[in-house]
């Protein structure tokens, strides 16, 4: 959902000013994601990765997106990207993106996080943020018509099989284990078949 958001402010951003806005992430999934997400908002956006060592295309596009290790080795080897107005950081809790700052000192930082703690409480969020923009909880969304008010279906399920990777989140394979073995997909066709059902009753 986040990416949704800042995608549209990255769009409006760089149709008013004729700059251009760089995404960071920290993960090479929210990478891919990111990227396409831009596409369909109509924002040209390139990739930096690894194999990326100059940008001699860079004029083609508005929009870089980047994860913060890639983008900072990149930059200390030399690379240069011009004309970057607006630095958006995905899960901006995480403390890694602070080595960038220098990099880009004139430019607006927005920092998007569903979760406003910093990952490390020797550096608050404080230190590197002006301000704290908090959107519109989804209860008032509901009510203004722009959400469907959400029929929930759960289970009780125990999430000790889960393990905390370096970057303080589920790893991706202890994730697959858990949501992906036959008993969490069984109770998620019985979630399915029990919402179809309510749907045909009505």
């Amino acid at each position: 959902m986040e990416n949704r958001y800042f995608s549209e402010i990255a769009k409006r951003y760089i149709q008013e000013t004729g700059k251009k806005a760089l995404v960071l992430t920290h993960r090479i999934e929210l990478c891919k994601q990111t990227s396409n997400m831009l596409c369909e908002f109509g924002v040209n956006n390139k990739i930096i990765n690894s194999k990326v060592k100059e940008l001699p295309d860079q004029a083609d596009f508005t929009c870089f997106v980047a994860m913060v290790e890639t983008l900072n080795n990149r930059l200390n080897d030399g690379l240069d990207i011009s004309d970057v107005g607006l630095v958006i950081i995905d899960e901006a809790h995480y403390n890694s993106f602070r080595k960038l700052f220098k990099h880009f000192e004139k430019c607006i930082i927005l920092g998007v996080t569903a979760t406003p703690l910093s990952s490390n409480i020797k550096l608050p969020m404080y230190e590197n943020y002006d301000e704290l923009i908090v959107g519109n909880s989804i209860n008032s969304l509901i009510e203004s018509g722009f959400l469907s008010k959400a029929t929930t279906y759960s289970f009780d399920v125990s999430l000790r099989s889960l393990r905390i990777g370096i970057n303080g989140d589920y790893t991706v394979r202890s994730s697959e284990l858990l949501y992906g073995n036959y008993s969490m997909l069984r109770k998620a066709c019985y979630m399915l078949m029990s919402k179809n059902q309510k749907a045909r009753r009505h």
